[in-house]
């Protein structure tokens, strides 16, 4: 997703998911429907998407996921 979401919608996935107001939730579902690959999931799954996603900045010698770790989570550039 970089490059594809604006600094509005980064501040709002910055923030904790559990404190996203309806209208932070509204604004991270606009942002998904001018995204090519969320343009074909339902209105359901992109709710649900805006409500728990995150976005994250690392460092180049950070880890994101680990080979052979449980996640909870995937990864989209």
């Amino acid at each position: 997703l970089r490059g594809l979401l604006t600094p509005v919608s980064k501040e709002f996935l910055t923030c904790p998911s559990d404190s996203r107001d309806s209208n932070a939730i509204s604004k991270v579902i606009t942002e998904l429907e001018d995204i090519d690959f969320f343009q074909k999931f339902p209105d359901d799954t992109k709710l649900q998407l805006a409500k728990k996603m995150s976005f994250v900045v690392r460092e180049a010698d950070q880890y994101l996921l680990q080979q052979g770790a449980a996640v909870e989570a995937m990864y989209l550039s």
